[in-house]
């Protein structure tokens, strides 16, 4: 049996990121593969240079971020959560630390997957992603690797990006705005293919979910998933909850969860899949609180995270998979409430017809590139 060697991230305490690994691992073992996730650890920008200044710049907001403000939701029972999810679901390397560590890959596997989540974000650009260590081009395979912006700024980390995309020969990204940052770079078209959880069927996502959970809270509910600013989206949620009589859930991402229900427990990747696959409503700023709604044909409204300006508005991947579905109408503004009040029900039936379609040709890019890939022996 192949051995696959995928890199990704999937440390981060992050549901999509440990949703998007496991799914990953799942699709490839299923291909008839036996995949391994490389065990490693990145450390910001790999060409930032950390000057004294900007070492203790750096030192200084953790502190005000994790001490004099600690604001972000974490504790010991939700790592745990993390954990026990990975530990059971895949197989990891050994740690990976220096670029000898890497080169002895090469040996290990006989062909690497990149993908998927923001791993090609210019933001936190790491050629380690773009499996710069793999010495035969011909074993290097995209799947479905975020660049989530529309823009590369920095021309440094622009041309570094334009040499390690021209080495793939199997190349796909997760957005229609990351393929057209890859023509412009390369002249080369990318497949566009779907996130690795998109793969999964909800019955498959079923064995991923702790069921028992939910059946703790008062149904129907509405369940809510922010990356940014829950006080942003506070009011218009609060005013549908009224409108439609059910409780909000809001999962906890910072410690200060606006006053809504609590959870009589906490949330690790397998309890926020059963959160979404029982609940009667979702509010997101979140892609893959999105896709999990998706899945699971559960109504749902998805806010811009952030403004169309940012230089660092990562909304892209969220229009992307919006637009290839046509489901355009589900993204809201937090002032179109009586818009909100109407979209409790939802058809999932053309969506679904386009998904169905994606699916196939998802699975056969990966299904072609992995037999092309270990070919290469």
């Amino acid at each position: 049996m192949h051995k696959i060697g995928i890199m990704t991230w999937y440390h981060y305490r992050n549901y999509g990121t440990a949703l998007q690994a496991t799914a990953l691992y799942k699709v490839i073992s299923d291909l008839g593969y036996n995949p391994s996730l490389i065990k490693y650890m990145p450390v910001g920008n790999v060409l930032e240079k950390m000057t004294v200044k900007k070492f203790f710049i750096k030192g200084y907001n953790w502190f005000l971020s994790h001490v004099f403000c600690p604001m972000y939701y974490h504790n010991d029972v939700k790592e745990k959560l993390f954990t026990t999810y990975l530990n059971e679901r895949i197989t990891e390397t050994e740690p990976v630390i220096s670029n000898d560590d890497f080169s002895k890959l090469n040996k290990k596997f006989d062909a690497f997957v990149c993908g998927s989540d923001q791993i090609w974000s210019p933001l936190n650009y790491n050629d380690k992603y773009y499996l710069s260590f793999v010495s035969d081009p011909n074993k290097k395979v995209a799947y479905a690797p975020s660049m989530g912006v529309s823009e590369i700024a920095d021309p440094k980390v622009k041309r570094r990006i334009t040499s390690l995309l021209k080495d793939f020969k199997h190349l796909s990204v997760r957005e229609k705005q990351g393929a057209a940052i890859i023509k412009e770079l390369t002249g080369r078209d990318a497949k566009i293919v779907l996130d690795p959880t998109l793969l999964l069927t909800a019955e498959e996502w079923d064995a991923f979910a702790d069921i028992s959970s939910t059946q703790k809270l008062k149904r129907p509910y509405i369940f809510c998933y922010y990356l940014g600013k829950p006080s942003k989206y506070k009011k218009t949620v609060k005013a549908a909850a009224k409108k439609w009589n059910m409780p909000v859930y809001e999962i906890p991402t910072v410690r200060d969860r606006g006053g809504y229900a609590k959870f009589p427990f906490e949330v690790g990747p397998s309890e926020f899949v059963s959160l979404i696959k029982n609940a009667s409503f979702v509010f997101t700023d979140s892609f893959h609180g999105m896709v999990f709604s998706i899945i699971y044909k559960i109504p749902f409204a998805v806010f811009e995270r952030f403004e169309k300006n940012d230089p660092r508005n990562q909304n892209s991947r969220i229009y992307s998979i919006i637009e290839l579905l046509g489901l355009q109408n589900r993204m809201v503004n937090v002032v179109e409430r009586e818009r909100i009040y109407n979209m409790s029900e939802m058809d999932y039936t053309d969506p679904y017809l386009s998904l169905a379609k994606l699916k196939e040709q998802s699975l056969e890019y990966l299904k072609n590139s992995l037999l092309d890939a270990v070919k290469s022996e």
